[in-house]
């Protein structure tokens, strides 16, 4: 007489069973999609990939279409010998010191990492484009990131320019060399200046740090308090700048350590601090003084 199997096994048995079929189905689907993407885009940073994303499946390209974001400011920080090992390394070292958001949005993205790409590159100049159709911000300006552009605009430009430009051997090794200029200077900070990326020390924009502090004073209330995302968003759109809001909380925090700026709240925690010029005399060294802020 056969011994009936213990009604546990026989449920494991089945849930293990049931699980297959799932991995395989996942499989198959995941095979399918591969199969389907015959475009890679790349973008700058994960808002981006999400509009580029949202922008593909309203025109009907999203499926043969795969949206890589290299969630990395390369604005900011080291970037020589970056084709090393080595190099990374001492990037992801000096994020980790002075900008750990940046670090810990960029390893968690590790299916984006810095590789060598063999396949034929197409280019879409974002900016160029919008010039060309006369897309404009509220102050009059070219958008310089993607997430600037109106949405019905953006979704126009996905539509009408997806496939971008090849790039051409002559412009590659131009950009190359461009790059391998930048990463020879050991800047810290790279800002676009007259229609050209030059390299920068990282303290360039701490004077429109504290000019959009005392700014912001003279609207909320001079000796008050102003938030640090408000004081950031400020700053972008003066400088009209791709960097990120790590860097610039760097920046915040080190006013603050060299007596320029104080703050309250919790400055280890994004966003989570105010700020305001301090009582110091410490703006003189940089052009200002809080009489100059009060006039």
């Amino acid at each position: 007489m056969a011994m009936k199997e213990p009604p546990d096994r026989e449920v494991a048995e089945q849930l293990y069973g049931l699980l297959g079929k799932h991995i395989d189905a996942a499989y198959e689907q995941h095979m399918e999609m591969e199969r389907l993407q015959t475009h890679v885009h790349v973008v700058f940073s994960l808002s981006d990939a999400g509009s580029l994303k949202v922008a593909l499946s309203k025109v009907g390209k999203r499926q043969q279409s795969r949206v890589l974001a290299f969630n990395n400011w390369f604005s900011v920080g080291p970037i020589a010998e970056l084709d090393t090992s080595e190099g990374q390394q001492r990037r992801q070292s000096w994020l980790i010191e002075h900008v750990q958001d940046d670090y810990f949005f960029d390893t968690i993205n590790r299916d984006h990492q810095i590789e060598d790409r063999k396949q034929p590159i197409h280019i879409v100049n974002v900016t160029k484009v919008s010039q060309e159709l006369g897309f404009r911000q509220k102050g009059g300006e070219t958008p310089y990131a993607q997430a600037l552009i109106d949405r019905d605009n953006y979704v126009e430009i996905v539509r009408d320019h997806a496939e971008g430009l090849p790039l051409d051997s002559d412009t590659r090794k131009q950009y190359e060399r461009e790059w391998l200029e930048l990463a020879k200077q050991n800047h810290l900070l790279r800002l676009w200046e007259e229609g050209e990326l030059r390299g920068c020390e990282e303290d360039k924009l701490d004077p429109v740090i504290i000019q959009s502090v005392i700014d912001l004073q003279g609207e909320h209330g001079v000796g008050d308090f102003v938030h640090a995302g408000e004081v950031m968003a400020r700053v972008l759109e003066i400088s009209q700048q791709r960097i990120g809001f790590s860097f610039l909380s760097y920046r915040i925090l080190k006013l603050t350590s060299d007596g320029v700026l104080t703050f309250k709240g919790i400055p280890g925690l994004s966003l989570q601090y105010s700020i305001r010029l301090s009582n110091t005399r410490g703006t003189t060294k940089l052009g200002y003084s809080e009489e100059a802020g009060n006039e």
